[in-house]
């Protein structure tokens, strides 16, 4: 998830660009998780900022994720 949190300068700029609280946004990033249902929004909100996120790359993230966690 580190390559959406690179797209914006701030937590607090990427919620109100994808109508989230910043709190909510700030917890994703400590978790470094982001729920799926939110994949579309943050696709087409990167891309208004003219940077490419597919859903492919979320997706691959959180397989990533799960995959570390379960070694740990």
């Amino acid at each position: 998830m580190e390559k959406v949190f690179c797209i914006w300068p701030n937590a607090a700029e990427l919620a109100r660009e994808i109508g989230e609280n910043p709190v909510t946004v700030r917890s994703w990033r400590a978790r470094g998780s982001i729920p799926a249902d939110r994949d579309v929004i943050l696709v087409r909100a990167a891309a208004k900022r003219g940077a490419v996120l597919t859903v492919e790359e979320l997706a691959e993230a959180r397989r990533k994720r799960a995959s570390q966690e379960r070694v740990v």
